[in-house]
């Protein structure tokens, strides 16, 4: 402005004015004088321009100069950023948190990003006291001091790094706080934050249209590909699930306006969503890659030492009753036995081990046309039966049949759903005939088996027996009427099954004949069993009991089909009743010890340590189950009025005369008539028949109990009879309940007092057939709600068989780790408490008053084992069907190396390093570290940090599976489809039965709940993912995964201690207000030895429609972390004039990505730290590289 002014008072001068007239008079005379007045002016004014423009440039010249220094101390601040991460996080024993997880309260600055380290001593802690170092500028910030905007020296604390949309959908600035930097003519200022990119969901993500083989296109089915961004709003259709927009064009998140009409998305949801973002494999709890299980159980790889370095055992492959399985040599008990507490560290060879998941693991080798052969446990399960008093995990061993021996294998075969015993009177008339005529006094025992095969494929045609030792004792009397309603010439007699059964020798076990005991043998003919099918098997003919028979159990019911048994008066003679005498029964309890004439019938038999009875189930030489003890009947008479099970009374009021219904001896001959005298029917658990007098038998189904359990004793559930004769526990060994009739009815059924104690039915014309769809004749039993038409399923499926090579750490949820029924019946990825394990611990020894009785919390610890140190590169030759030892000629390095093939997971991507030219040559360099090697060149597309508190981000993330196809089974003809089915699912089976999803609200009929998969709703999505965000604002910041995945018994909240995260967030979702047809509530069993772990959990908790924190495992564990590698870094730097005032500003980002090299690449990226051979590397880890730089506008903060 000031050279403005001097042209025009340069122009306007004095003298020439006043000499106008002058020069007008004088023109000729002057020109030669004007000319050169001219000439001097326009020289004046050129030389006043050229000040003017000197001033100008000189000014020019000074703002480019302060707009530098500006510049240059953003880039001194993305230097000590990029160091200050280096330090904090270049180690692999670090974790990332946000402000916002290390408070129940919001914090001022909510978005700031912190780092810990992570020592496995340090675990213990709460990790609300970790020492975060927080990412961003100043000295010691904490972000929830209060900061303010700084315009110049002279006010503020903090630069603005970026004004981004906050939780509640307003403009929230993120700051830093300032530093100075000290300069003699112009000071400046600087701040630096740093964002976390693995903390929000990749949006650059696409899935694969084609896959080269029906395996890979099982493991992307079961894989997370990308997330279905539909759910943000309509401006967001192109980034829905299966849409044709390319997402992987998305360089940076503002080109999101490519995909959608809005500009601003991009600072819109800065701290939700990324592009770009990898991880890498490490292990944060010990430091170094994880173990690739791929390469470890690829059959490829066998001959090389990774079984014996990573999981402590060789193993080799044996046929096991004509199966191919693994079986390991134990080079490291502490190793290859997952938990410490059960071996003592290693010092027992008990417990989960890697054998039960390396062959899970391989059970696809099995599978053909989806069926496969029945698989037992290995070694042979050979328990003792006729003894109750030896102790799990011990490694009793007594001999033959009286041994405990780990199984090291996950078997596939049916489990017993229902075992049923019914009674009638019967007679016979004896020949010759006499006079008058005698009629044999019988029993006709009528037994009803159920089989559920659990798994999602059918097992192949075999035959199943069943040794049952049932020693009911019953007290009968035929007698003769006098008309008037009284009877004289009373016939009692006792019958005792514990003598009579037909197999074994002596009836009572002693300590010097440990294998004596009799039992009732029977067995199937060879049958086979869809997916989740329940069959039925019952005597259809009348069979004579006889010594050393097996007696056929055939599918279907027949009334009249039983085995006759002859009763025996005192002296051992055949009980022969006149003709015109009546018949009755009295008393009858199921288990005879409870009877009070036991001690003088059987005076050697030590009631505190012979089983009361016991069943085992076979298949030639398989054995599936050894089981004794099923009811919690005591181990004397004195057990109260209150027995279990339910006895039928006697009906006698003092004399010879009863209540009961008398029948003519004549008249139940030959099945004129056949008197039901009682039935007792016990099955396996159901979600809706536990009986208000029982309500707190009502457990929290498959997860307080085991359905495929191989030993069982109901005194290891913590089931007992007190000092003071009360009941403590479930009346039933716990994978079972009984049946259960109306209270109130005293002598006519049972003891009056009802419940589920397993009394079915009593008296003549009672009840004793089962239900049974008859359909196709394969006489289908039921399960599920119930075990009855009226609510009952004739296929459930609990359980996955892989038919591929695994993908995920979470699909060892249904590997066999359990080995008797007071374990969960799903124990990777899940953790609910025990209620036989205090809440504040993981391990219960000499529970329930058993001396030497260890509950041991085998989820916890497996999950400890696993989630830190292992993952599936999905890199092998299984994968792709290939064979030969050449990974190399299944997988071009070259082309997966540049994207152009990917891995049968494309989450993981290959990240070859400067000399890597093939994976053999990797392998084969690394020797016995290989799979450490293979890991240390794989990165996870978008790995996602548990440790998120952004509720779009874990949306995002939860809605990864939609967009994969879905094969499906007909149970009948096994036939498979693949169905693209719309909506977030969460799956648990790679097959599932039903081709339909459960939806909240549908009732118990729908298929989908027992045999298919769970469809959610955006709104369900929606509160899912808040409830996440609030458990990991309350429990977090974790600091191992298997921190995120357990439950945390030091935490002082007892929510904590009760259950994981994800699945107190699914318990407040999608698993709350399940309908009444589906299940009712459970409940903690009466008894002090058990925890008051049940919350809002129902009994249909383990079937498929009630999610379990497992099932979302199974598809996003491959890309969970607990701490990121990737950031985004925004720096601003400033100029300041003499007075303090800022006269330049610049602002810069900058992407960095953490890769598998350390900073002194002297030492191979796959070692761990205790292998390293540089302290650069031993303190500051891996090496970080820049991806992206760029200067930013004002109109991007």
């Amino acid at each position: 402005m000031a050279m403005e002014k001097t042209k025009p008072n340069s122009m306007k001068n004095p003298k020439i004015s006043r000499s106008h007239k002058l020069l007008r008079l004088q023109a000729r005379q002057g020109f030669t004088l004007i000319v050169t007045i001219s000439l001097l002016v326009l020289l004046t004014l050129i030389a006043i321009g050229l000040l003017g423009l000197s001033s100008t440039s000189i000014r020019n010249s000074s703002r480019i100069n302060a707009q530098g220094m500006a510049r240059a101390n953003a880039r001194m601040a993305l230097l000590l950023a990029i160091g200050s991460l280096q330090q904090q996080t270049g180690a692999d024993q670090r974790i990332t948190l946000s402000a916002q997880s290390m408070s129940a309260t919001a914090p001022l600055q909510p978005h700031w990003t912190g780092a810990t380290a992570v020592q496995a001593s340090l675990l213990q802690s709460d990790p609300k006291q970790a020492n975060v170092q927080w990412l961003v500028s100043g000295v010691q910030p904490d972000p929830n001091a209060t900061l303010t905007h700084s315009n110049s020296a002279e006010n503020g604390n903090a630069l603005r790094l970026g004004t981004f949309r906050s939780l509640q959908n307003a403009s929230a600035e993120v700051l830093a706080p300032l530093v100075t930097v000290q300069h003699s003519q112009h000071p400046g200022r600087y701040a630096w934050w740093i964002s976390d990119e693995g903390a929000k969901a990749r949006v650059d993500l696409k899935a694969r249209d084609q896959s080269r083989n029906d395996s890979e296109r099982l493991a992307r089915s079961q894989s997370a590909m990308e997330p279905d961004l539909g759910f943000m709003g309509p401006d967001w259709a192109n980034l829905a699930a299966r849409q044709s927009f390319d997402k992987n064009s998305l360089v940076s998140l503002p080109t999101l306006s490519l995909a959608t009409a809005d500009s601003s998305l991009g600072k819109d949801w800065f701290h939700d969503l990324s592009t770009g973002a990898c991880g890498l494999p490490v292990n944060v709890v010990e430091g170094g890659m994880k173990a690739d299980l791929s390469i470890i159980f690829d059959r490829s790889q066998l001959s090389r030492p990774f079984g014996e370095r990573y999981l402590g055992a060789v193993a080799s492959p044996t046929n096991w009753q004509g199966s191919s399985i693994y079986d390991f040599s134990v080079r490291q008990s502490n190793r290859f036995f997952l938990s410490n507490h059960l071996t003592n560290s290693g010092a027992s060879n008990v417990g989960p081990n890697w054998g039960n998941l390396w062959n899970y693991a391989m059970l696809w080798q099995g599978v053909n046309s989806q069926q496969m052969n029945l698989l037992s446990a290995h070694p042979l399960v050979d328990t003792d039966l006729r003894f109750k008093n030896w102790i799990p995990y011990t490694n009793h061993n007594q001999g033959a049949f009286r041994r405990d021996i780990q199984h090291t294998n996950s078997s596939v075969a049916p489990v017993l759903s229902l075992f049923q015993m019914g009674f009638r009177l019967n007679s016979e008339l004896t020949t010759p005939p006499t006079n008058p005529p005698l009629y044999r006094a019988q029993i006709g025992i009528q037994p009803v088996i159920g089989l559920w095969n659990p798994y999602n494929i059918a097992i192949r045609a075999q035959p199943y027996r069943f040794d049952w030792g049932l020693y009911p004792h019953f007290r009968f009397n035929y007698a003769r009427p006098m008309g008037n309603g009284t009877f004289i010439d009373g016939r009692n007699t006792d019958l005792w099954l514990r003598e009579e059964w037909t197999m074994g020798g002596n009836p009572v076990p002693t300590p010097s004949d440990g294998t004596a005991g009799r039992w009732l043998p029977m067995e199937t003919p060879a049958i086979d069993l869809q997916p989740g099918e329940f069959r039925i098997f019952s005597v259809l003919n009348r069979v004579r009991v006889q010594s050393g028979q097996v007696y056929r159990l055939d599918p279907g019911w027949n009334e009249n089909g039983a085995f006759i048994l002859d009763l025996k008066d005192a002296s051992g003679n055949v009980r022969l009743v006149p003709q015109g005498y009546r018949a009755w029964f009295g008393e009858i309890v199921l288990q005879d010890t409870q009877s009070n004439t036991v001690r003088t019938k059987f005076p050697t038999m030590d009631l505190n340590s012979v089983a009361a009875n016991w069943m085992t189930i076979k298949s030639g030489n398989h054995v599936l189950m050894r089981a004794n003890e099923f009811f919690n009947g005591g181990a004397t008479p004195n057990v109260g009025t209150f027995r279990v099970p339910e006895p039928v009374v006697s009906g006698s009021n003092g004399t010879l005369n009863t209540i009961k219904t008398t029948y003519l001896i004549e008249d139940i001959a030959n099945d004129r008539v056949t008197p039901h005298i009682a039935t007792w029917r016990f099955v396996a658990r159901t979600t809706n028949q536990m009986e208000a007098p029982d309500q707190d038998q009502a457990l929290r189904g498959w997860i307080d109990t085991n359905p495929r359990f191989l030993c069982s004793n109901s005194l290891w559930d913590g089931s007992r009879i007190d000092s003071s004769n009360q009941r403590q526990g479930w009346h039933v060994a716990s994978p079972f309940q009984g049946a259960w009739n109306s209270p109130g009815r005293a002598r006519i059924v049972g003891d009056g007092r009802g419940g589920n104690r397993g009394l079915w039915s009593e008296g003549g014309s009672a009840i004793s057939e089962p239900e049974i769809n008859r359909a196709g004749s394969r006489f289908q039993g039921f399960g599920g709600a119930a075990d009855t038409m009226a609510g009952g399923k004739n296929h459930v499926i609990l359980y996955d068989v892989p038919r591929s090579p695994l993908v995920s750490i979470g699909q060892f949820q249904h590997a066999q780790l359990s080995r008797y029924q007071f374990e969960p019946g799903f124990v990777v990825g899940n953790s609910y408490a025990n209620p036989r394990i205090p809440l504040q611990s993981t391990v219960s020894t000499n529970f329930s008053g058993l001396s030497g009785m260890k509950i041991s919390d085998i989820s916890y610890e497996v999950n400890e084992k696993l989630w830190d140190a292992f993952f599936f590169s999905t890199l092998g030759l299984d994968y792709v069907g290939a064979s030969g030892s050449s990974i190399d000629a299944a997988f071009p390095f070259a082309d997966i190396a540049s994207g152009a093939v990917p891995l049968p997971n494309p989450r993981m991507m290959l990240a070859a390093q400067p000399r890597d030219t093939s994976f053999d040559a990797i392998i084969n360099a690394a020797g016995p570290r290989a799979p450490e090697a293979i890991a240390s060149r794989i990165m996870i597309r978008g790995a996602f940090n548990v440790n998120s508190t952004s509720k779009t981000a874990w949306k995002a993330v939860l809605s990864s599976m939609v967009s994969s196809d879905l094969p499906t089974i007909n149970p009948q003809t096994r036939a498979v489809s693949w169905n693209s089915n719309a909506g977030i699912r969460f799956q648990r089976f790679s097959h599932p039965v039903s081709n339909a999803p459960y939806q909240t609200g549908q009732p118990g009929s729908a298929h989908g709940f027992w045999q298919g998969w769970r469809q959610i709703s955006e709104a369900e999505l929606d509160r899912l993912a808040e409830e996440i965000v609030k458990e990991v604002r309350a429990r977090g910041p974790f600091r191992s995964m298997a921190e995120f995945v357990n439950r945390n018994p030091r935490s002082n909240q007892v929510e904590h201690q009760r259950k994981g995260a994800l699945q107190a967030a699914l318990d407040r979702t999608l698993n709350a207000n399940l309908p009444s047809s589906i299940g009712k509530a459970s409940s903690t069993p009466p008894g002090s030895q058990f925890s008051q772990v049940v919350t809002n959990e129902t009994t249909a908790t383990g079937h498929a429609g009630h999610l379990l924190q497992g099932d979302l495992l199974q598809a996003l564990a491959p890309i969970l972390q607990v701490r990121s590698d990737t950031f985004k870094i925004r720096t601003c730097g400033e100029t300041l004039d003499a007075n303090g005032k800022v006269i330049a500003r610049a602002w810069c980002e900058a992407v960095v990505q953490r890769r598998a090299d350390y900073l002194d690449t002297r030492d191979l990226s796959h070692l761990a730290p205790t292998d390293l051979t540089q302290e650069i590397n031993r303190r500051y880890g891996r090496r970080y590289h820049m991806v992206s730089f760029r200067w930013l506008s004002p109109g991007e903060i």
